[in-house]
């Protein structure tokens, strides 16, 4: 059996944040992400929320209450340290939790805004560094003094 496992790099929580033309939540709304088929429902404020979204490139599909899409936009997920948005590609941390704001205005979705609501910690080495560094400094202290009282045992037999 093959016990290679594949990582993928997600991004944990997206939530999409649904407004019409004058900014008004777009409530009980269905939101479709695409690649990977993720669906969700917004609340009253406009909000649903996707979780383990793959990056790469997407489809976002705004449904009608009969099911029938209402508009689509096709768009890319990047890994970056930063968050940004440009066009169509919005780049974020691995791991992280973002809101999208979109707005359907004439039939079409734009992607007006991203927001970072949480990133994941990136490792410090430079603590644990520093801890090795005196690990290490102790454990040749303590060598010495060993090999010091050898000799002064060493020494003292022969006199």
């Amino acid at each position: 059996t093959d016990s290679t496992q594949i990582t993928v790099e997600t991004i944990s929580m997206m939530t999409i944040n649904a407004v019409d033309a004058n900014d008004a939540p777009l409530a009980n709304t269905t939101i479709e992400v695409h690649s990977t088929p993720k669906t969700a429902v917004t609340d009253e404020n406009g909000n649903a929320s996707f979780t383990d979204v793959e990056f790469g490139t997407h489809t976002i599909y705004v449904k009608n209450e009969d099911g029938s899409i209402m508009s689509s936009k096709n768009f890319e997920l990047v890994i970056g340290s930063n968050l940004s948005i440009n066009g169509n590609r919005i780049t974020a941390p691995e791991d992280s939790d973002i809101s999208i704001k979109i707005k359907i205005y004439n039939g079409e979705i734009i992607l007006e805004s991203v927001t970072l609501n949480y990133t994941p910690k990136t490792c410090d080495y430079t603590n644990w560094i520093l801890y090795l560094m005196l690990l290490i400094e102790s454990m040749l202290g303590m060598f010495i003094t060993f090999v010091n009282m050898k000799k002064r045992r060493y020494r003292n037999k022969i006199d």
